[in-house]
């Protein structure tokens, strides 16, 4: 069983694949059923402030979705050939877990996010019912008396007090620093950031 609280966006609905019975809560945004690459490029910030990276490599792809350097026409063509097969592997999953054709599942696996009644028109859901409800279900069906639980404190609307103290005036490195630390690193990714729909 899996059960879909707020969201269960592209690597979240990979993973409920290995469910028999999926639920979700009326307000769950699910789906975004594909594989994105991200790569951010600071070459010209890095030239304008002074900064240079040198590498010392086995190969000339080996710094290939470096943030310093140019990305060539060979590279792109490597980082889509990754796209393209994880995508064809997250469609595989979701054909063999929710028992669906792949030409079914290809046309409605385009990246999008849909809610959970979507979901549920288009098959990818089992059914919408609130946690109490599903759990109920659940020890009904295996017979449990109790079910373990594990609580994972995620981003909430609660968070974002928390997150405010850690608004302040930064300086032109903090900021270059911190945008190093969350760019892409080409690996194929199967989530959704919280905010970046």
């Amino acid at each position: 069983w899996t059960y879909m609280e707020t969201q269960a966006c592209s690597g979240g609905y990979y993973i409920a694949m290995a469910s028999d019975n999926i639920v979700a809560n009326r307000n769950t945004w699910t789906g975004s059923i594909g594989v994105i690459i991200g790569l951010g490029n600071y070459k010209e910030l890095a030239e304008k402030v002074g900064y240079k990276e040198i590498y010392f490599t086995s190969g000339d792809n080996k710094t290939m979705g470096s943030s310093f350097l140019d990305i060539t026409t060979e590279q792109e063509e490597i980082f889509q050939s990754l796209v393209d097969e994880a995508y064809e592997q997250f469609v595989g999953i979701v054909v063999e877990g929710r028992g669906m054709d792949a030409s079914v599942v290809k046309p409605i696996a385009d990246g999008r996010i849909y809610t959970a009644q979507q979901a549920l028109d288009l098959d990818l859901i089992d059914g919408i019912d609130s946690y109490e409800n599903t759990v109920e279900a659940m020890k009904k069906e295996t017979k449990a008396s109790a079910l373990y639980e594990v609580e994972q404190d995620i981003w909430g609307f609660a968070s974002l007090f928390g997150a405010a103290k850690e608004l302040k005036p930064k300086s032109d490195l903090e900021v270059m620093s911190q945008l190093f630390e969350k760019q892409g690193n080409g690996v194929p990714m199967y989530y959704a950031y919280p905010g970046q729909y």
